[in-house]
């Protein structure tokens, strides 16, 4: 990529710190406001220009970047893509819980997918060894465990399978319970909790679920960095409450990992608002703030957990 990720670390860092000031208060479009104001203040003030591709916001009429927005001093190059989320998981700002994170993922130009903030149904694992057979998002769910079971040298019944706790995935819960699967149910947060489930530090196996298509392309960057598989479908006309079975999937195109991120040079950051699984939320300490990132670079295959200590403003 053209342009040092540390920009964007200092982004994520800056927004980060931005929310958490509100953290708790009960006011997540407050704390979400704080944070798109404060990454796009300073983006504008970078001597390169930036072209956001993915501002999350449209579904839940939240503050954003906007997409097609372009970033920087008027006569600085266009150098880069950017998909970003300032303040992922708002209602955890809100109540300060755990999971809220400022997250951006960066490219060169055209190297991540241009996504509406619509629906996106997704399945998230790593494997050990090469897959059979083809695998798509149209395959069965019963299969993907086997396979990712058959790796792992587990039993599927040893497997824990990560989902949002929704109403639409009532369906595909009763069946990973049907399979004597592990299901563990999240509020909020599928961009981290699609990570974790090709990190083998994590005991999630296997994501799966619709979630929002932002998320879904800002988490393909952190899941190719680290050799993840990621089987997608844009979900373009459903609603929130929309039931997802295999008759509806099928209405779908498939979508490979390749096709939300292809650039290998792609860089994925965030930064903790909050404590999550991954890293600590904002410090502050007297006169000094301190916060923890993760930044995974494609490039590398490498994951490296940066901490920064600056003056409170």
């Amino acid at each position: 990529m053209r342009v040092d990720y540390q920009y964007f670390l200092e982004a994520t860092v800056r927004a980060a710190i931005a929310a958490a000031k509100s953290r708790g208060k009960g006011d997540s479009k407050a704390s979400d406001a704080a944070a798109v104001d404060e990454m796009r203040a300073y983006l504008n003030g970078l001597s390169f220009r930036s072209r956001v591709i993915i501002g999350e916001g449209v579904r839940d009429n939240a503050p954003m970047l906007f997409r097609g927005e372009v970033l920087g001093i008027d006569e600085g190059e266009l150098c880069c893509d950017v998909a970003v989320d300032p303040l992922e998981c708002t209602d955890c700002c809100a109540g300060n819980k755990n999971g809220a994170i400022s997250v951006v993922a960066v490219s060169d130009i055209g190297g991540l997918l241009e996504a509406d903030d619509v629906y996106m149904y997704k399945i998230v694992y790593a494997v050990n060894d090469a897959i059979p057979h083809e695998v798509d998002a149209d395959t069965s769910l019963e299969d993907i465990l086997s396979i990712v079971a058959t790796s792992k040298g587990k039993k599927i019944s040893e497997l824990c399978v990560c989902i949002l706790n929704r109403k639409r995935h009532h369906g595909i819960i009763k069946l990973l319970r049907e399979m004597d699967v592990t299901v563990s149910l999240i509020d909020d947060g599928d961009v981290l909790a699609s990570i974790m489930a090709v990190m083998p530090d994590f005991d999630i196996d296997i994501y799966v679920g619709v979630g929002g298509a932002p998320e879904g392309v800002i988490s393909a960057a952190a899941i190719k960095g680290l050799g993840g598989v990621m089987h997608a479908k844009m979900l373009h006309d459903i609603s929130s409450e929309t039931e997802i079975d295999k008759a509806l999937l099928k209405q779908y195109r498939n979508m490979t990992l390749s096709d939300l991120s292809k650039d290998e040079s792609a860089v994925f950051i965030a930064t903790g608002i909050t404590d999550n699984a991954m890293m600590k939320g904002v410090i502050f300490e007297g006169e000094n703030v301190i916060t923890e990132s993760i930044v995974i670079e494609v490039a590398t295959s490498k994951m490296m957990k940066i901490q920064i200590k600056k003056r409170a403003k």
